[in-house]
This record gives structure tokens, sequence and C-alpha cells, in this order.
């Protein structure tokens, strides 16, 4: 359907957002667990401009099975292959649960010292600082519709329209990106109806997209799942 970006998010006294580095092996050593101060050396090596405080890192994990959780495991597997292979729900080394996006948010809005993952927009909703991450390049990029949408050019797309969007070899593309599907069933009593509505979505629902931080897909890829959905 469409694209959506997952963010790290923290709640860091004295840190403004989007000023905090945290390189994919750093982030992996935190949701295991290995690096527990905010004022660890890794950390202070990537970040020599900022004071960060000898303050204990609280992990925030989804609790419940989540898409959002599928794509920042996959991410944290790309950095580290000995990290968890991806899934929905995994036993994480270190950390707290919360259930849902909005879980998160809040647990990570009232709990100084804490970080988390969200998608996009639930940290612009409630104001939640965002980290910087490196790209596979070595670039430190700012989640933000520029980032994304760059990410989402440099999509590798299948011919069964999956997209493969997570930390793309390119300077500006922010590396947590992942597609959303829809499963329509081939032979339901409203498949028709369905593939009416999304046809006049692809066509129309590019703004309503935008106004969610969402991307809207490329104009080739939309054509060709129209010509899929119309003819299957």
């Amino acid at each position: 359907t469409v694209m959506g970006s997952v963010v790290v998010v923290i709640n860091l006294p004295g840190i403004q957002t989007n000023t905090l580095k945290i390189s994919g092996q750093n982030l992996v050593d935190i949701y295991r667990g290995k690096i527990t101060k905010w004022n660890d050396p890794r950390l202070i090596a990537d970040n020599p401009e900022l004071k960060l405080p000898n303050m204990a890192i609280a992990p925030i994990y989804r609790a419940d099975g989540s898409g959002t959780t599928y794509v920042f495991v996959s991410y944290l597997h790309s950095q580290d292959k000995t990290f968890s292979t991806p899934a929905v729900s995994i036993k994480w080394d270190a950390g707290t649960g919360a259930r849902g996006n909005d879980g998160i948010a809040a647990s990570v809005k009232r709990m100084p010292g804490s970080i988390g993952y969200v998608e996009s927009a639930f940290a612009t909703n409630n104001a939640i600082p965002t980290a910087l991450l490196k790209t596979a390049t070595g670039h430190w990029v700012t989640p933000n519709p520029e980032t994304y949408n760059a990410a989402a050019k440099n999509a590798t797309w299948t011919d069964t329209n999956e997209a493969d969007v997570i930390n793309r070899q390119c300077d500006t593309c922010y590396p947590i990106v992942s597609s959303t599907y829809i499963l329509i069933p081939k032979d339901g009593k409203n498949s028709k109806n369905v593939a009416d509505w999304l046809t006049w979505a692809y066509k129309n629902g590019n703004d309503v997209a935008v106004s969610l931080e969402y991307i809207p897909l490329p104009e080739t890829v939309k054509t060709r799942i129209v010509k899929t959905l119309n003819t299957d």
C-alpha cells in the first residue's frame, strides 16, 4: 500500500531532538544490555559535542506481536547477524515491554533515560525527540520525509511487488523503512469491491498518506499493482 519508517525515540535530559547519534551496532548493544549507561565511551565517541549524562539506559520494546518490531529487528539484524532473525515478536535481552506504538511513545515520554522505537507519526504527534542513525554508506541522517523518500526511491522491488528498503546503500537513505501490505482473498465475496477501492486509493490517496507520514509508492509500482488487482 505505502511505505513507512520506524524511528528511534529517546528521553534524555538536556539532549534535543535529532542531535544524538546512535550507530546500528550501538543500538544492537543497547537492546542486548551490553551498553547500559548513556555516557558509555562508545556513545561518547559518536557524540563528542554532547554532554551525555551518567544515567542508566532504559530500553523499551513492544510487548505485543508487531510489524513495527519486525521492521526494527530487521534493521538490528542487518547491523549484527548474531542478533535475532526478524520476527514480529522476539525474546529481548534487556528492557521493558509496552503494548502498541502508543504504549512505547507514552513510556518513553514519561521515563527519563529511556529509548524506544515507533512509527514516525507517533514521535511527531507526541513531540518525542528522535535520534540520528547511520546509513549503510556511513553518513548520519535525520529521520524526516526527505531521507524516508530517498530510501523508498532506492528500494529493490520484486516481480511480486515486494520491496527491500532496509539499510539501502545510499548516503541520504534513512535505514529503517519498510513496505506495508494488505492481504486480499482472491475468491472473496467482495474482492471486486476491494480491488475497485484500492484502485481509487492508489490514484487519490497520496496526500492522505503523506499527512500520516507514510511514503506513497512509486507510480510504476502502483500501476503494476493496479493491473494485478484488476486481472487476477
